[in-house]
């Protein structure tokens, strides 16, 4: 998410506008990221993003696509994002593609013989 800050800075930057003092509070003190469906927490973020990331690194029969390992990342990601416009189920289907990318781009010698 601090990719996401610093993209809307260079965006801003590049159109001439200002940084918005509000938008680095909002992050930085209050642990909230901006949407366009509203507020999400960071805490919630990170963690999805390090659990998944955690549980396909340390598989060890890793079998691509949809690979057990994360699975119960992905049922919280699933239900996360079964909600239409709203800040869960965005940030729930970038955390989900960012995921499956890892999972499919990891120990790609599993999927050869």
């Amino acid at each position: 998410m601090d990719l996401t800050i610093a993209m809307a800075n260079r965006s801003r930057q590049v159109s001439g506008r200002r940084d918005d003092p509000s938008a680095e509070f909002v992050s930085k003190v209050l642990g909230l990221v901006d949407t366009p469906h509203g507020l999400i927490e960071r805490a919630w973020v990170h963690e999805q993003m390090r659990a998944g990331a955690e549980a396909i690194q340390r598989c060890r029969n890793h079998r691509p696509p949809h690979c057990q390992c994360w699975s119960a990342v992905r049922a919280i990601l699933w239900q996360a994002s079964a909600s239409d416009k709203t800040p869960e189920a965005l940030a729930a289907q970038r955390i989900y593609d960012l995921l499956e990318e890892l999972e499919l781009g990891s120990r790609p010698e599993h999927g050869r013989n």
